[in-house]
């Protein structure tokens, strides 16, 4: 049984995707909406830059994807959890895109008390 599940998995997600694909409609359709997300994720990484221009986070606007590694230590990370309540994995990784625009300013204040520094640029 578990051979069968792991050798064929099932391909639901495939026939969506072929779906949309040959539908030019469902293709434009899908191709705004991932523009859409594309620019809201840039969006927020602008304004974590700026908003952080003091403590020199100008290199979360020019890193692409969902994600942002941001140079703090295990503990820097705890406080982040514990004394702010904004969560992310131990390494530091924070998710953007799950992020806010009205939520950046308690973002970049968790991160100024919690000590984050990044060389001057």
């Amino acid at each position: 049984v578990a051979r069968r599940m792991y050798s064929m998995p099932p391909d639901h997600g495939a026939a969506v995707v072929k779906i949309i694909l040959q539908s030019d409609e469902l293709r434009r359709q899908w191709s705004q909406e991932l523009d859409s997300m594309v620019n809201r994720i840039l969006s927020l990484r602008q304004e974590i830059a700026a908003q952080g221009a003091h403590l020199n986070m100008h290199f979360v606007a020019g890193q692409r994807g969902m994600f942002s590694l941001l140079p703090l230590s295990t503990a820097q990370v705890d406080s982040m959890i514990d004394d702010h309540a904004v969560y992310m994995a131990s390494d530091g990784r924070v998710n953007v895109a799950g992020c806010q625009i009205h939520q950046i300013p308690k973002l970049i204040n968790a991160l100024e008390q919690t000590g984050l520094s990044i060389g001057a640029s």
